[in-house]
């Protein structure tokens, strides 16, 4: 009986099929072994290591037009890595660490234009964060400058007549109260409560810019255009949110003042204790606006010799927290 071959004679098929799917599996694997790492986006890179060449300087870069700017829509917002960094400038700033905060603002602002483009809205908002510090350092012009741009971009992106476009506003106003530029303060307020006028009575910009403006007016000793303009807002935030509510605590407290300056020393009292009460009740209520209602009923109080009150209000002043 001759040998059964059928068997041996398969092992060249199976061999020769083999080694075809060894170099079939090469040629697609190989281009991937030998193929460059992709570089990552400015916007993977972790804020730990973001490095923009030649400092803040960088971003004349993104003004030149270089790169494609992104811009969030409503159903996918711009990815953005300096979300951290922007946290850390404000830290420094909160904590009066000045060219600490501006180092690092300035970091994120470049990095900012250079991964969305010199327009786009959180270019804008690091824009306020840098006025707010060039502010506090001295530096007016660089503040201007700063707000300005802020103000040009929020402005084309969201109207005239918008929340955000106030806050811009409110800063200038600030900046410009802090240069003691009155007139020009006051016209910012002005324009900042005019861009706050699809908002709500008790939006914090709105009556941020409220306050500035009765300030400056005192300080110009303007108080009865302060107090027309303060008394309305007063009695609706009393009738909306209470006379107990922070927001209505800070307008009395304004308002009494403006009464006081007018020698209307009853009513100003009235309303600077309904000041003080309502801002250390309210849990809300910020620790700065608590300082200055004491002070200010204090201040009153020693104008007016009742030095029990003046102690009262001075013990309590002493239990808050230092600035």
């Amino acid at each position: 009986m001759p040998p059964d071959t059928s068997r041996t004679a398969t092992h060249p098929i199976i061999w020769c099929g083999l080694v075809v799917v060894l170099l079939l599996a090469y040629t697609v694997i190989a281009p991937r072994l030998q193929r460059p790492a992709t570089q990552p986006t400015p916007d993977e890179v972790p804020n730990s290591q973001v490095r923009i060449p030649g400092g803040p300087d960088a971003a004349e870069v993104a003004r030149s037009g270089t790169g494609a700017p992104s811009r969030p829509t409503a159903t996918q917002p711009a990815a953005d890595s300096f979300v951290d960094a922007e946290r850390i400038a404000r830290g420094h700033l909160r904590d009066g660490e000045l060219d600490r905060a501006a180092e690092v603002a300035l970091r994120v602002l470049a990095g900012r234009e250079l991964a969305h483009g010199p327009s786009h809205p959180l270019v804008a908002s690091t824009l306020i964060l840098v006025g707010r510090i060039h502010r506090q350092q001295g530096a007016w012009q660089a503040a201007e400058t700063a707000l300005l741009r802020a103000l040009a971009i929020r402005t084309d992106d969201l109207g005239e007549t918008h929340v955000e476009v106030a806050a811009v506003w409110l800063e200038l106003a600030r900046l410009e109260s802090a240069r003691d530029r009155n007139e020009d303060a006051l016209e910012a307020a002005a324009a900042a409560r005019e861009a706050c006028a699809q908002a709500d009575a008790g939006d914090a910009t709105l009556l941020a810019a409220l306050r500035l403006r009765a300030e400056v007016l005192i300080a110009l000793d303007r108080a009865a255009e302060a107090e027309a303009e303060l008394r309305p807002v007063h009695e609706g935030l009393r009738a909306a949110l209470g006379r107990d509510d922070h927001r209505t605590g800070e307008i009395a407290g304004l308002l009494g003042l403006a009464l006081w300056k007018q020698n209307q020393r009853s009513a100003a009292e009235r309303l600077l204790r309904d000041s003080a009460r309502a801002l250390e009740r309210d849990k809300q209520a910020d620790t700065a606006a608590r300082r200055a209602a004491f002070r200010r009923i204090a201040a009153f109080y020693a104008d007016t010799g009742d030095r029990a009150q003046e102690a009262l209000w001075r013990g309590r002043l002493e239990t808050l927290p230092a600035d």
